[in-house]
């Protein structure tokens, strides 16, 4: 098939104001642009946008490989927060029925920073690169390359994973620069933290540990950028940096998205990090063998109070399983908040409180668990421990480290655990497929004991489909099986949060420095009104200790 802008599976989320939620906020969605869409700024001089980032300037280094690196590079394609995919270094591409062979066509107009064409060597060189036996960040038996000509080239990935690295991770690297440079050392390479690359900015100087400085690209081969400078500022609380006025641009809890809710300075945005908490339930124990019990565990618990406790926004879906991962196609209604119904369900599986004692027994052994938990999960399992002893149902929660956490559960011992489904772990503790839905499920082995082929098959499907076919809904399939089967109960999504300048316009909330080219800086009236100017780098020290007090006031530091 053929296409030249297929949709890509995005995780499908709801924004809307916090305040519709917990009457403290508002949350300020920007609209996001897309190609052709950005007005000119409203300012005749040169704009800059400060970024923060929390380490030094190797920040390009791949040992970090961080969003940072997409002002510099530019990946073969790029996907808006509709989950819309758009051509970046290839304006357009070709893939095989089974979505694993993909033939891209590079712009004949993209060029390093140095003025010298991008070609399909730079392509070849960069996974030859990666596959070199001293550097092997890529598995060489994942990838088949075939340059048909100079801006022309074919790809067969073996697996999912590396199909969707290929296509929105690759950055490719200038051969004409680095062939003679010694892969052994590719992680210390000084070029890191000046690198030449191809996408809408380029590197002008930096301050070691301090600042990097970069400028709009005035050979780009799409649009000029909106701003003229991006600097990326190292080191120091992002949030304490942001009201000091030291950066336009940082990362944030929903915590201090709270306490900075009326402060005209600032817009809020939301992304969905495309996973979400759940408990898993090991259904070699006795107690979670059945699915109706399943099913009334998840009943007991009002995951809506969760999404508030955890300062969710309201608008945002219950889900029941990986919804949403293909372009716009969501979700059914989720599985409901009913204690009365999941008692009925308790006592359908032969659960009763012959004792009156408040906890549930079947065949003599009370209804009493425990739950592993870390970090974020732990902070959910308080509630619905609370809601489960309400149907008579007894959760002890056990707290550690992620990654003891993981290998108990890899290895089936535990009765529950709070994970996240993101990064493979779905499939991890599902299926036993080591992070990945794995191209043969021959030998995988449920550390959950969970079985259904039909599942596995429309997750495997779902992950390298990157165009809806309304012949071929995977959803459908993962739908209906996790709401039949309730293997997991969702608890609440993940949620990053990115605090801006308020005359910053344009950011994509989804992919903030992919889209970074269709962003400009306009004056708000608003901010204006209320008396706030941008505040210079002499005042930041001053303003900086009354910032740190507003933030103890609230409780962030």
């Amino acid at each position: 098939m053929s296409q030249s802008g297929p949709r890509l599976f995005a995780a499908s989320f709801v924004t809307t104001p916090i305040a519709a939620l917990l009457s403290v906020v508002v949350v300020a969605i920007l609209a996001s642009c897309t190609p052709g869409d950005r007005p000119s700024t409203s300012s005749a001089g040169p704009s800059t946008i400060t970024l923060h980032y929390n380490m030094d300037e190797r920040v390009f280094s791949p040992a970090q490989w961080t969003q940072n690196r997409f002002l510099v590079f530019a990946t073969l394609v790029r996907w808006d927060e509709d989950g819309e995919m758009h051509g970046w270094l290839a304006d357009r591409w070709d893939n095989s029925d089974d979505e694993f062979t993909w033939t891209y066509h590079l712009r004949e107009n993209a060029r390093w920073h140095d003025g010298v064409p991008v070609t399909t060597a730079d392509i070849q060189f960069t996974l030859d690169l990666l596959t070199h036996p001293e550097v092997l960040i890529l598995d060489p038996a994942d990838f088949e390359l075939t340059v048909i000509d100079e801006h022309t080239f074919t790809v067969r990935a073996e697996t999912t994973s590396a199909a969707g690295w290929m296509q929105w991770e690759l950055i490719c690297f200038p051969k004409h620069l680095l062939k003679h440079l010694d892969p052994a050392e590719y992680h210390d390479w000084d070029w890191w933290i000046q690198p030449v690359g191809n996408g809408p900015f380029r590197y002008v100087t930096h301050l070691p540990k301090t600042f990097t400085e970069l400028e709009a690209n005035p050979d780009y081969f799409l649009d000029r950028p909106g701003v003229d400078r991006i600097r990326l500022r190292y080191g120091g609380n992002p949030f304490v940096e942001l009201l000091s006025g030291n950066v336009d641009v940082a990362r944030a809890s929903l915590a201090e998205a709270l306490s900075v809710e009326s402060d005209p300075r600032f817009e809020i945005h939301l992304r969905p990090t495309g996973g979400h908490w759940a408990i898993f339930w090991n259904h070699n124990r006795p107690q979670f063998q059945d699915a109706g019990t399943r099913r009334a565990l998840t009943q007991a618990v009002d995951r809506r109070a969760l999404y508030a406790a955890m300062n969710i926004p309201d608008g945002v879906p219950i889900v029941d399983g990986p919804f949403g991962t293909r372009g716009r196609e969501e979700g059914p209604e989720a599985i409901p908040y009913h204690p009365g119904a999941a008692g009925t369900l308790l006592a359908e599986a032969g659960w009763e409180d012959p004792d009156g004692d408040g906890v549930l027994e079947r065949s003599g052994q009370p209804f009493r668990f425990e739950v592993l938990a870390f970090a974020g999960g732990a902070a959910g399992a308080v509630l619905v421990q609370e809601y489960l002893r309400r149907v008579g149902v007894e959760m002890s929660i056990l707290t550690m480290n992620m990654g003891v956490v993981r290998n108990h559960m890899k290895s089936g011992e535990f009765d529950a655990g709070i994970f996240r489904t993101s990064r493979g772990y779905l499939h991890e503790f599902l299926f036993g497929s080591d992070g990945r839905i794995q191209g043969d499920e021959e030998g995988l082995v449920s550390p959950i004991g969970y079985s259904n082929p039909d599942l596995l098959e429309a997750l495997k499907e779902a992950a390298r489909s990157f165009e809806p076919d309304p012949e071929r809904r995977p959803g459908e399939v993962l739908w209906s099986a996790f709401q039949r089967d309730v293997p997991v109960t969702y608890l609440h999504p993940e949620v990053d949060v990115t605090v801006a300048d308020r005359r910053i316009r344009g950011i994509d909330p989804q992919q903030v420095m992919v889209w970074m080219d269709r962003v400009w800086v306009e004056e708000d009236t608003e901010a204006s009104a209320a008396g706030y100017s941008p505040v210079s780098e002499g005042e930041a020290d001053e303003e900086d200790a009354a910032a740190r007090d507003a933030l103890a006031e609230h409780h962030i530091i």
